[in-house]
């Protein structure tokens, strides 16, 4: 591999060479299969400004939810029964969501290595599956099963897309 193209991180990310993509552990002049290529960096940073976009769409309901507000928690919720606290919790989740896939993408650098950015990833990945999961199969109201499951199912789908980027190797 020429010396211009090596980085700490090329035994596990590709380096394009124009059509073709040679990994570090592969010999030269070998194939990439797809799963290791990845996906493009534009598709990447597509996906992450939709889940960026979807994410910030939640800030003002759960800011809205988190000072006491009630109109559709017991349509969201299932009761009127939501704590503040949690809503806040969930909120500085969100936020953190949206730096670690806007990150991940290579849109916003920030100091963190690229490791944690992938970790990070991936887990909203399985978490926005996990829940998609549960509004399909769990003892939920008919929204949750129609519109709940399906965008998180969206998001994990996007969210695994921006996680199999190879073009950002981190700081």
């Amino acid at each position: 591999m020429p010396a211009d193209l090596w980085s700490p991180y090329s035994h596990r990310v590709g380096v394009r060479e124009g059509e073709r993509m040679v990994l570090g552990n592969q010999f030269e002049g070998q194939e990439a299969t797809e799963f290791a290529r990845g996906v493009s960096p534009d598709k990447a940073r597509r996906a992450a400004w939709i889940v960026a976009g979807f994410l910030a769409i939640f800030t003002p309901l759960n800011v809205y939810y988190a000072l006491g507000g009630k109109w559709g928690v017991v349509w969201v919720v299932g009761c009127d029964c939501l704590p503040a606290a949690a809503v806040w919790v969930q909120q500085v989740a969100i936020l953190v969501g949206i730096v670690i896939v806007l990150g991940r993408a290579g849109i916003w650098r920030i100091g963190l290595p690229g490791w944690v950015l992938a970790a990070g990833t991936w887990g909203m990945a399985g978490t926005f599956g996990a829940v998609s999961l549960w509004n399909l199969v769990g003892d939920n109201s008919l929204q949750a099963r129609i519109l709940f499951a399906p965008v998180a199912a969206t998001l994990c789908g996007l969210c695994v897309i921006v996680a199999r980027n190879p073009a950002f190797r981190g700081r």
